[in-house]
């Protein structure tokens, strides 16, 4: 960013957290790129609770958000299934994990 955005005016206040929102949706899409393509077995999963303490949102919102991601990866081929209380997703090809209850 050379700038700051033209909108990032005190009268837009009130739009500022659906655009952190919206900016935190993209950093979680690449996160999740990123686990997938690094991770050494599908028995890994995904924390949710890393990304409440990384991004400072609620864990429903931090759901809210990964739960509007979960379409794409089933669009090409993944199954995902949250576990340990809804705080940890798991994103997998053909077999659920054995971890995964």
């Amino acid at each position: 960013m050379k700038k700051f955005p033209l909108f990032l005016k005190p009268e837009n206040a009130k739009a500022f957290k659906a655009l952190y929102i919206s900016k935190t949706t993209l950093c979680i899409r690449k996160e999740l790129f990123s686990f997938l393509i690094k991770r050494k077995s599908e028995e890994e999963y995904v924390s949710l609770n890393d990304f409440v303490n990384k991004y400072d949102l609620t864990l429903e919102e931090i759901k809210k958000i990964v739960d509007s991601l979960l379409p794409e990866l089933s669009s090409l081929g993944w199954n995902f299934k949250y576990s340990y209380g809804d705080t940890g997703v798991f994103i997998y090809g053909k077999d659920k994990p054995k971890s995964c209850w």
